[in-house]
């Protein structure tokens, strides 16, 4: 397999006698004018024109496996004379830098004994429209990338597959080189940026080199390194805003200076985000409510600003679970406490006065809610559980609106947030929520998300987590920004 060269002819690689060859074209005022003047160069029978640029990448593989020839050749003719009123001047200013006049020169020059060079011209049309031809950048970003070059190059698995026509058969490439000082600044970008891209998806088999004209000796080949992360780190910065830890991870360039410290922290943080605590430092049961609790209202945002209406639910309706359950252990004085159930490996939170011990987690939370904080008293049970009841006014807004009752999810529409919750599975609500949810603006101080995150924090005051919860968010979001700083 051989490498391929890919390059734009620019206006100043052709040389006549050791003057730019677009010279020539520059008193052309036609199309057919300018063919008869390139005709006497056809077959470059006293080797007048030159190509210096191109004969020095070459001059490297003197005696050696020398790389084909894929060579994009400019032709603005049909957007001359559509778009450009074909105007003479038109045909001597824009016209005569096109490279489609030296189709015949380049592939003789290639041919000669002393060259030997595997060429294919790549006929690069512009289609007429309101836009500057080659020296247009969003055209041209679009044009030869998109369309052009996927039609000459493909890449299946591993493989790169060059076309150099409609009618050819594909050839087998090694490795693309590309040659990205010619053509003008537009489509030298376009090139250039085609294949970064094509670096960014994972094709490996892509270098890029820069040859001035005042070069001696081909300067050595590079990777895109610098502009290949440029893009990922946008990219990356796109996906830590919403949380994609894994997503981030997935684009990391294993070549950043800080890699390791990154792929670190982007691993911990996903498993955070998932609530997969196995390499947290869990000492007992309130740290490790603490920490669930404080990754729901750490990443409660991302899910809320996506309108990912489910997960966002019940990532809250889990915090609040958590934190009513803290707060009967607070409330209940010495009459409660934590143990480790073996089998689930999770707290279970058991009533004292009692044989056997009661277990509260199973009761359901709405009755623990309504009865047991409202009342100090849950008589299903015998004995009753008992606790100091939750005095506070605002417990009673909490439970009838918004809870077990009330949350306003429309102007119209009034429901129980645990109600809510426990159908999104078992009665299909998820749909109704989501249509719910979307009707009102995601920054409404009126938005029922809002309504929900006030009475989390309320609740979580409640029970005497607040500080601690605001400190390990506080926690997450540092280590979300340490990571965008190794970003810059």
């Amino acid at each position: 397999m051989k490498d391929l060269l890919l390059q734009v002819l620019g206006e100043s690689d052709t040389q006549i006698k050791g003057k730019p060859g677009s010279e020539k074209l520059k008193n052309c005022g036609s199309k057919d004018a300018l063919e008869k003047q390139v005709v006497r160069y056809k077959n470059d029978i006293k080797n007048d024109v030159e190509f210096p640029i191109i004969e020095q990448f070459y001059k490297i593989y003197e005696g050696s496996n020398a790389p084909i020839l894929g060579i994009i050749l400019t032709d603005q003719s049909k957007w001359i004379e559509d778009s450009r009123a074909n105007t003479g001047d038109a045909w001597k200013k824009i016209g005569s830098t096109d490279g489609i006049w030296w189709q015949d020169s380049i592939t003789a020059w290639c041919k000669a004994e002393n060259k030997n060079i595997e060429c294919y011209p790549l006929h690069f049309k512009i289609r007429p429209g309101p836009h500057n031809g080659v020296a247009d950048w969003e055209q041209m970003a679009q044009t030869l990338g998109n369309n052009f070059l996927r039609n000459h190059i493909t890449f299946k698995d591993r493989d790169i597959l060059f076309k150099p026509s409609e009618e050819a058969t594909p050839i087998k490439i090694r490795r693309i080189i590309i040659q990205h000082s010619s053509g003008t600044p537009a489509l030298s970008s376009a090139l250039y940026l085609w294949g970064i891209e094509q670096k960014i998806a994972g094709i490996e088999n892509i270098e890029f080199v820069y040859i001035a004209k005042d070069d001696k000796n081909t300067p050595p080949f590079h990777t895109g390194k610098h502009w290949q992360w440029k893009f990922k780190n946008a990219q990356v910065q796109e996906l830590l805003k919403i949380s994609d830890f894994n997503g981030a991870l997935a684009i990391l360039d294993s070549q950043h200076e800080k890699y390791k410290e990154l792929k670190e922290g982007l691993e911990f943080l996903d498993r955070s985000v998932s609530f997969n605590l196995n390499y947290h430092s869990i000492l007992d049961t309130k740290t490790s409510l603490i920490e669930r609790i404080s990754i729901a209202v750490w990443s409660e945002k991302a899910f809320r600003q996506r309108r990912h209406w489910m997960h966002w639910m019940i990532r809250v309706a889990g915090a609040f679970e958590l934190a009513i359950l803290w707060l009967v252990y607070m409330q209940g004085g010495d009459k409660y406490e934590w143990t480790e159930k073996i089998v689930e490996e999770k707290p279970i939170l058991h009533y004292k006065n009692s044989n056997p011990l009661i277990q509260v987690n199973p009761i359901s939370v709405n009755r623990v809610v309504t009865e047991l904080l409202a009342n100090g008293h849950f008589k299903d049970n015998d004995p009753p559980l008992t606790l100091a009841k939750i005095e506070d006014k605002k417990w009673l807004e909490f439970c009838n609106k918004f809870y077990t009752n009330g949350w306003r999810v429309t102007p119209k529409i009034s429901l129980p947030f645990i109600g809510l919750r426990n159908g999104l599975y078992h009665q299909l609500m998820g749909d109704k929520v989501d249509k719910f949810l979307d009707e009102y603006k995601i920054d409404d101080d009126k938005h029922p998300a809002q309504v929900a995150l006030k009475y989390l924090d309320y609740v979580i005051e409640l029970a005497g987590l607040k500080q601690e919860v605001e400190n390990k968010v506080q926690t997450y979001q540092q280590k979300v920004k340490k990571i965008e700083g190794w970003l810059v």
